[in-house]
């Protein structure tokens, strides 16, 4: 039972992680680009909105991280707890 649910937790909680990696780093891969592109298009008040707007999308993907990653850490706990119950029980010679 500890092996299924800590898997389960393992794959929801990275899924979880890996998504608000992704998000929180292409705010930034898109300004970039976008500067590069044409660097003198954007006037004082409209680039400060801009930079606004990334710092919320980054810390929206920090919090969803966040919470992605108590789950993955609960999962790799019930994981490794369930591979030394087996092991410990396969070194006493039960099945």
């Amino acid at each position: 039972m500890k092996l299924i649910v800590g898997l389960a937790c393992v794959v929801c909680g990275g899924a979880a992680v890996l998504y608000a990696i992704g998000s929180g780093v292409w705010p930034i891969i898109a300004l970039y680009r976008d500067t590069l592109a044409d660097p003198m298009s954007q006037a004082g008040s409209q680039a400060d909105n801009q930079a606004q707007t990334i710092t919320h999308d980054m810390w929206r993907a920090v919090t969803i991280g966040f919470i992605g990653a108590v789950p993955f850490l609960i999962g790799t706990v019930l994981l490794k707890i369930s591979m030394f119950q087996k092991l410990r029980k396969v070194m006493r010679g039960g099945k």
